[in-house]
């Protein structure tokens, strides 16, 4: 999933983005990109 695509969730109604399993050092992207809380996971 883009961070485009995620990005339009939040707005339609959803509570918050799940990069999940998103690289720890490409997180910064996601949370940058999404207009809401994100929560993921990393190893």
């Amino acid at each position: 999933m883009s961070v485009v695509e995620a990005a339009r969730y939040v707005p339609a109604g959803a509570d918050r983005g799940y990069p999940v399993g998103a690289p720890v050092d490409v997180l910064p992207l996601p949370r940058a990109g999404i207009p809401g809380p994100v929560n993921g996971f990393a190893r």
